[in-house]
């Protein structure tokens, strides 16, 4: 479920915070500094594979820190799958899995990708907005920010050169501890 926080401790000379609505604030860099020690700032969205457990249990060879891994994946995810149809990204089901970042078209595509408040996890999202208008040649790169849910098929390595794009949303989804 997506859960509100107090924003009013807030640096808000140094981070312009808004919120959008129930648990997502569009904001600039620097969110997560104000929630450190609260969050898991990686939270997964794929289930947990007993099969796999039990084998990474029963090998003691393998790398502890897989099982770990796996043991911390949720029991059960809520996707809205209907929705993942017309992504850029994701061409086949194995595609369709959600990352705790990346890049959409607006704060509303991420809420339709995901059922937040049918999950019993305490999640806040946070966004940045950026406008191709703003941004200058070598900046933002799509592949660095995490994978891209959108619709409007990027062509170029940055938006700058994107001239189809105007406005896309880098979030962020945070786990409460």
């Amino acid at each position: 479920m997506l859960v509100d926080i107090d924003i009013s401790d807030f640096r808000h000379d140094v981070l312009k915070v808004e919120k959008y609505n129930k648990g997502i604030y569009i904001c600039n860099h620097g969110f997560d500094l104000h929630l450190y020690g609260r969050v898991n700032n990686y939270p997964l969205f794929d289930i947990k594979d007993e099969k796999l457990i039990e084998k990474l249990k029963k090998d003691k060879t393998e790398n502890e820190i897989r099982l770990k891994h796996e043991e911390s994946k949720p029991l059960k995810v809520f996707y809205k799958l209907e929705n993942w149809a017309n992504m850029s990204s994701c061409e086949t089901k194995e595609m369709q899995s959600l990352n705790s970042y990346g890049i959409v078209d607006s704060p509303d595509q991420l809420l339709s990708l995901y059922d937040f408040e049918t999950d019993p996890r305490k999640f806040v999202i946070s966004l940045r907005q950026l406008d191709r208008l703003n941004e200058e040649h070598g900046g933002f790169r799509y592949r660095k920010n995490g994978s891209y849910y959108g619709i409007q098929k990027p062509e170029s390595e940055y938006l700058f050169d994107d001239k189809h794009i105007n406005t896309i949303f880098t979030f962020h989804i945070y786990e409460f501890i």
